[in-house]
This record gives structure tokens, sequence and C-alpha cells, in this order.
């Protein structure tokens, strides 16, 4: 496994008044940074990217050469395509988080509404969710994103929660 963990990029968040909502893959959010660069529009916190505020579509890292079905290339990464795009994820191992299914590398949510899920690291799930596998997901709709935690340190607006980091709100 490399250096950065498979990032399960599934936050895929519309802020909407005091409350989030899980929708389509149109939303960006922090993740683990692969190689030197991040995605367009993108910035580097230590070793994250973060995404800036022309940043409005979801990215994940890319495993192997190809992309889930509705991302396309760029670099390192997959790049959502559209608005109506399904959140995805890279797979960490020979299955899939409940409410997604396999395709390729990947695992791509069924629903246009799936909850958020990011790697198990350790034996526990951060607060908030629940363990399935080798994922940690989220026990409701709302959940506050996690990403994994990277040398101690969180990308900015994130804090520290055990061996995760959760989006400050």
């Amino acid at each position: 496994m490399s250096k950065f963990p498979l990032q399960l990029f599934i936050v895929i968040v519309l802020i909407t008044g005091g409350g989030a909502k899980f929708t389509h893959a149109e939303q960006a959010a922090a993740m683990p940074r692969s190689g030197s660069a991040c995605p367009s529009g993108y910035y580097k916190s230590g070793e994250y990217c973060v995404p800036g505020k022309d940043a409005t579509k979801a990215v994940l890292q890319r495993k192997g050469s190809s992309c889930p079905s509705g991302y396309y290339t760029s670099g390192e990464y997959c790049v959502a395509s559209g608005d109506k795009t399904k959140a995805a994820l890279e797979r960490d191992g020979s299955s899939c988080p409940g409410g997604y299914y396999k395709s390729g590398e990947y695992c791509v949510a069924s629903s246009e509404q799936p909850r958020t899920v990011t790697q198990r690291h350790g034996s526990s799930c951060p607060s908030g969710y629940y363990r399935s596998g080798e994922y940690c997901v989220a026990s409701k709709q709302t959940a506050t994103h996690v990403i994994e935690q990277i040398d101690s340190s969180c990308p900015s607006g994130y804090y520290k929660a055990g061996e995760y980091c959760k989006r400050s709100e």
C-alpha cells in the first residue's frame, strides 16, 4: 500500500441551512495528495489537496490507468464529469461497503444519496460512523466529512479526531 492509503472520496456535501445533505458527486472536499500536484481548483495544504472556492466537482485519486464510470482522468486524479455523476471511491480489497457496487478498482454508489464513507484506520471508526468491513460508513445522511490523518496532521478546515480529520463546521 502506498504512503497514502486509498482515499475514499465520497464526500459530496451540499450545505443546506445548518445541515448537510449528501447528493451527487458534484461538490469538492479535501483529500490526501497524490504525488506533488493537486487537481485543478485545489491547493496544497500539507500532504492534502483542499478545494479552492472555484472547485466544484468531486475528485478522487486515480487507481491504475482508469477511472470509474462517470469520471474522467486528469493527471493522477479522476474528476466527476457532471452534476449527476454518482459518488465513487477507491475499492479496498475485494468488496465495497453497503450501498456501493464494484466498478473496476472502484466502488460506485448505488443511489443518488449515499452516506459518506472513509477507509477504516485501526480497529475503530470515528464518532458518528460504523464499521463495514474495511470501511467506516456514516450513521446518518448529515454526518460530518472525515478523512485520514497523514503524519499526524489535518488539512486546512479540518480538526483532529482520533486517527481521523473531521471537517470544521
